[in-house]
């Protein structure tokens, strides 16, 4: 089944931006990479990818003067902007992979934008997954470098959404990094965003910062506004915590990991207490 990927655009903002700038970053580095080698070899590199991805240079702002579809050769400043050097960056992106030349980031371009990486990778795809990672948790010195930390942490995120716990970030990793989840940066954020999701009546939502466990612990009870929960605060200890609820005679607990001692926010346990 084909993946969905969330869209950016001009105006857009935040870590998915980011990881659009070091992905095509890392586009970029390859193909000055090769067209280096082919000149050292004598041989001549097409200039259609001449023209899109030059050589190797500064990096262009977004407040510096706009590229073009097919004269794009600076390195992205990566600021989470998506201003008009990124959009230039991104058209030339797409015209050299045959896509529609839109300036937006769908699931066309996504598919061909992601680059895998894992154990040994380096560069600026592995930037992209480690800066990912960091907004979510505090975890992770964003080097490029994919060594032993990077490739735990990737393996947790990997368990939480379900997916093969390999270590390695292909599509279906890459999708789950720009959707919602573990996006919760604060243990307290984390609660609060599956007791939201309760109030709603949406698991999908809850599914973003909480086990299947939890959830089916939370939902087996349905939200009623006329309970009158309010909030009881939060409290944490050997790297776990607790968020509380309260209405008259009876407590909602939601317990979970605080990123302390295994890497992200979530939910892991809910009980009801008389």
């Amino acid at each position: 089944m084909a993946l969905n990927w969330p869209l950016e655009q001009r105006g857009s903002t935040g870590e998915n931006v980011r990881s659009i700038q070091y992905l095509l970053n890392a586009h970029l580095s390859t193909a000055a990479s090769a067209a280096s080698e082919g000149n050292e070899s004598g041989s001549a590199e097409p200039a259609r990818r001449r023209r899109i991805f030059g050589r190797r240079s500064e990096p262009a702002s977004e407040t510096s003067a706009a590229g073009t579809a097919t004269m794009t050769s600076d390195l992205l400043v990566v600021d989470g902007i998506f201003g008009p050097t990124t959009e230039a960056a991104v058209r030339a992106f797409q015209a050299e992979h045959r896509l529609t030349v839109d300036g937006k980031v769908g699931n066309q371009t996504w598919s061909e934008l992601i680059i895998e990486v894992s154990t040994g990778s380096t560069g600026d795809a592995v930037r992209a997954v480690q800066s990912q990672v960091r907004s979510r948790s505090g975890w992770l010195t964003v080097d490029g470098i994919f060594g032993p930390q990077t490739d735990n942490v990737v393996r947790s995120f990997q368990s939480f959404c379900d997916l093969s716990i390999d270590g390695i970030v292909g599509p279906n990793s890459w999708n789950a990094l720009t959707l919602a989840y573990l996006r919760a940066s604060s243990a307290a954020a984390a609660a609060d965003l599956v007791y939201q999701a309760w109030t709603k009546s949406d698991r999908a939502a809850a599914a973003y910062e909480a086990i299947p466990l939890a959830i089916e612990q939370l939902f087996a009870r349905n939200w009623q506004a006329a309970d009158g929960w309010t909030p009881a605060g939060c409290e944490g200890a050997a790297g776990s915590f607790v968020c509380k609820w309260q209405r008259t005679g009876e407590t909602l607990s939601l317990e979970g990991n605080d990123s302390t001692g295994a890497p992200f926010y979530y939910v892991n346990n809910v009980t009801f207490e008389a």
